[in-house]
């Protein structure tokens, strides 16, 4: 796991030890990643790095956003990005062939080719939002089950002190 802006520099290009320059293991990256380092996409485009990158676009910077839901009571600030935002086309625009997954079954021969192949290739993948698949952190996954508990108990008629106190 790396720190939400280090994944792209991280990668090792062939004449740093990576025989083949991230196409055996592409580079994973999440919406938090690409919104802080995807400039890097300029300098693996001018280097001609065979590097496969795989988004996992779920629209935000999600993990954010889930402590903005938990800690700050659904007040979410510059966390969700456009509908306009298009990663494909910003991966075009620095020069790397992008592709974006429509259908699940597109998936993998898109990550074969793109293994098989010596030029960078961006590969954009929609999926859930944080909100509704929640990471497993212990502390998040407490809150919501207070959450849970709160809301619950406020909708049966109960009352309740705030599950933040």
């Amino acid at each position: 796991m790396c720190n939400v802006s280090e994944r792209l520099p991280l990668l090792d290009p062939p004449e740093h030890g990576c025989p083949r320059g991230g196409r055996d293991f592409p580079a994973r990256i999440s919406n938090g990643s690409f919104g802080m380092s995807g400039t890097e996409l300029a300098t693996i485009a001018s280097l001609h790095l065979p590097i496969t990158i795989i988004l996992f676009n779920n629209g935000s910077f999600g993990w954010i956003k889930m402590l903005q839901r938990l800690y700050y009571d659904k007040r979410y600030l510059g966390v969700d990005f456009s509908n306009t935002m298009d990663a494909v086309a910003i991966a075009k625009a620095f020069g790397i062939r992008g592709v974006r997954i429509t259908d699940p079954d597109q998936l993998s021969p898109v990550i074969s080719e793109a293994l098989a192949s010596n030029e960078p290739i961006f590969i954009d993948v929609p999926t859930k939002s944080e909100l509704e698949e929640v990471p497993p952190v212990h502390a998040w996954q407490e809150a919501l089950r207070r959450e849970s508990i709160f809301t619950n108990a406020k909708a049966a008629g109960h009352r309740t002190a705030d599950p933040g106190q």
